[in-house]
């Protein structure tokens, strides 16, 4: 049994794709049965697939014996010669101030975690402990909640860098394989608290539809979700064709739709023609609110040449004829590449990015707004500098997590007008710095840093003492 999970798992991940030889890999190991197996499991891959293996635990220090749990996992680090790193938040709380539930704090800091790993120790991958258990629960919980053919996908087998390699095998045989290498867990007393909506769905309504309906329902939801994975696909891919049928991209600000081909299409591939024009004009898709685009059909379906309908203050769309058009009404999106290397970088308006390489300061001068201080070894070797996207998110020094860009300009008291022309440095597709007003948490310098860049932001023919 121990041999077959190993053997299963190698043709899994091949299977997916979700690994590759000699890539540096991070376990996500919290020191239950879980992820004690995955770790067990791993360590036995490394040799053949060289892997370069980094364990990240995060202690969300809401119980007493956090504290040991991280012992515990740091001991089996120090045993198999795995690198460690530990970080910790009070989760409690965070919660109570973004005014969110326990859990969605817990997992919102934790990804949080993984992410500033992903930019300190350049992994290529993340490799969470999720079973088919999981699945079923995710599935089920979904379900209860109302959710359409994207939620019955349940959890991605692979999403971004985070994979999931024991996402086929149900939990009674991670059981088998621990009692056979003799692996010793932790339990965590808070999973069989009842009064967390997952805790009831796997202590209460998986063992009873287990008993009165289906023995093999983790199995049967787990099908269920595969297959919503396949025909979501072909709905995809059904809307891609219409999206390519009736739309012609003008440029970056202009769309043009032809309204007769686009009435012509079922309603749900109408949904994903106009969530991809919100993607071409550089909206979030999710602002396509069931109202929105209730309200947008309608005007549609009038088809009154020469009327408008304001999607929001950004996007303008008129009936010219049979065509709607989508005019992006406000703002330029600006983009440079640039390399990390020392030198001073024309961004636009007269805007440049100064790049130095300094010796860490002896006191960070936090009010000094058009300055900051990096770890360099965080950065890629080429960067981005662009205009603000919707959608964007980022986590402020010294903040509370996580922040979307819009509610933080809003804070700032950026005008709508002005958002685009704040340049946005980036790196791998992660925000650095909101030039001139906030750095981000995941690149600030430690007392582990060893190479330290200092970033400035001036205007040509203005004296700017920094």
């Amino acid at each position: 049994m121990s041999d077959d999970l190993l053997n299963r798992v190698v043709r899994f991940c091949e299977k997916q794709a979700l690994l590759h030889k000699g890539e540096k890999v991070g376990l996500a190991v919290s020191g239950g049965l879980d992820s004690v197996v995955l770790f067990d499991l791993f360590c036995r891959m490394q040799p053949d697939w060289r892997l370069h293996l980094q364990v990240l635990h995060f202690n969300h220090k809401l119980r007493p014996e956090a504290a040991h749990e991280a012992d515990f996992v740091a001991g089996l680090c120090e045993r198999a010669g795995i690198c460690f790193a530990y970080d910790e938040q009070d989760v409690a709380s965070f919660a109570a101030q973004k005014k969110i539930s326990i859990e969605m704090a817990a997992r919102e800091c934790r990804y949080a975690f993984f992410d500033r790993a992903v930019a300190r120790h350049h992994l290529d991958r993340i490799a969470t402990a999720h079973t088919a258990n999981d699945q079923a629960e995710t599935v089920l919980a979904h379900i209860m909640r109302g959710t359409g053919l994207s939620g019955l996908k349940g959890i991605p087998v692979q999403r971004d860098h985070f994979i999931r390699p024991l996402l086929f095998a149900e939990r009674a045989e991670l059981h088998a394989y621990a009692a056979v290498h003799d692996l010793h867990w932790c339990e965590d007393a808070t999973n069989r608290d009842v009064k967390f909506t997952r805790n009831r769905i796997r202590h209460k309504l998986l063992p009873f539809m287990q008993a009165q309906f289906n023995p093999q329902i983790i199995k049967s939801l787990n099908r269920l979700s595969e297959s919503v994975l396949q025909s979501e696909l072909i709905v995809q891919q059904a809307g891609l064709h219409a999206y390519e049928e009736c739309v012609q991209v003008m440029d970056g600000r202009k769309i043009v739709l032809e309204i007769d081909r686009f009435l012509a299409y079922f309603n749900p591939l109408q949904r994903l023609v106009l969530q991809r024009v919100f993607d071409e004009l550089g909206k979030n898709r999710q602002e396509l609110s069931f109202n929105t685009f209730t309200g947008l059909m309608q005007f549609l379906r009038k088809r009154l040449s020469g009327s408008s309908f304001a999607l929001d203050p950004e996007v303008l769309v008129v009936i010219s004829g049979e065509r709607a058009v989508f005019h992006r009404t406000t703002g330029h999106n600006h983009w440079r590449n640039i390399d990390r290397h020392p030198g001073q970088y024309d961004l636009w308006n007269g805007l440049f990015l100064e790049i130095k390489e300094t010796p860490a300061p002896l006191r960070l001068r936090r009010r000094q707004k058009k300055s900051e201080y990096v770890d360099a070894d965080l950065l890629a070797a080429r960067l981005v500098v662009r205009s603000f996207k919707n959608g964007d998110s980022f986590y402020p020094v010294n903040g509370a997590g996580k922040r979307k860009l819009s509610d933080f300009f809003i804070d700032q008291k950026v005008t709508f007008a002005d958002r685009r022309e704040v340049p946005i440095l980036e790196s791998d597709g992660v925000i650095v710095w909101v030039c001139g007003l906030r750095l981000d948490d995941r690149f600030k310098i430690t007392q582990d840093t060893t190479r330290v860049l200092k970033l400035t932001i001036g205007v040509r023919g203005r004296k700017n003492n920094f």
